[in-house]
């Protein structure tokens, strides 16, 4: 199943824009979760099983920030006009995901063990409680992350 949003730029709607990311979140961007299955009580064979996280399964913070252009956080051409978005983060067991502004877009999403340095997780959660996300350019520097998006 994929997950696509209708976009409209100018939806500041924060509702839209928080479903937008959850959907976006639990059916496409996070990580598939694992457990453990009997699959035979007799003799106590098990399965891994695999499963999409749902909605008890995730941590949310989201809030209005300040971006120089209407490109947002993602970088490219965008009118040279200081826009304020919704910056929603999703957290599951292990992984983040960060979307900016409607339309279910992921920013980028870390894993805990990208993180190089102590440093830099502390910084992300810095910059959640400040209300101050990097953009997805100066993400790998900022959160001092393996360069993988």
């Amino acid at each position: 199943m994929y997950y696509k949003a209708q976009v409209n730029m100018h939806d500041h709607d924060p509702l839209n824009t928080l479903a937008d990311a959850i959907g976006a979140a639990l059916h496409v961007d996070l990580p598939l979760k694992s457990r453990e299955q009997i699959i035979d009580w007799k003799t106590k064979q098990t399965a891994t099983k695999w499963y999409r996280p749902s909605r008890h399964d995730i941590e949310v913070t989201m809030f209005p920030q300040m971006w120089g252009s209407t490109a947002l956080g993602y970088g490219g051409i965008g009118g040279a006009a200081m826009t304020t978005a919704y910056t929603v983060i999703i957290r599951t067991a292990g992984c983040w995901a960060v979307y900016f502004g409607p339309g279910g877009r992921l920013a980028y999403k870390i894993l805990d063990k990208e993180f190089t340095k102590p440093t830099g997780i502390d910084q992300f959660r810095y910059d959640i409680e400040k209300h101050n996300m990097a953009s997805v350019s100066e993400a790998t520097r900022r959160y001092t992350l393996k360069d993988n998006f």
